[in-house]
């Protein structure tokens, strides 16, 4: 496909509304998550800029499991 062709297909509506779908069903499982991890007394799991990090939702509990520099190796 070519870079004219690419740019075409990525600004079209239907292009734009199958990735605004996605988004909302990546949201809708996020918030599912965060529910059953509360309703179970669980913990949830997740990278978020750099760092794994573990939440309780249920108590409000959040750790750092690894710091961004442990993620990406340079830890010493």
């Amino acid at each position: 496909m070519s870079n004219t062709a690419a740019k075409r297909t990525t600004r079209s509506p239907e292009f734009r509304a199958w990735i605004a779908g996605i988004e909302r069903g990546l949201d809708q499982a996020a918030k599912d998550a965060r529910e059953r991890a509360i309703r179970t007394k669980t913990a949830l799991v997740y990278e978020q800029d750099g760092q794994l990090i573990k939440e309780y939702p249920h108590s409000g509990e959040i750790h750092v499991i690894r710091a961004a520099d442990e993620v990406d190796g340079t830890a010493n």
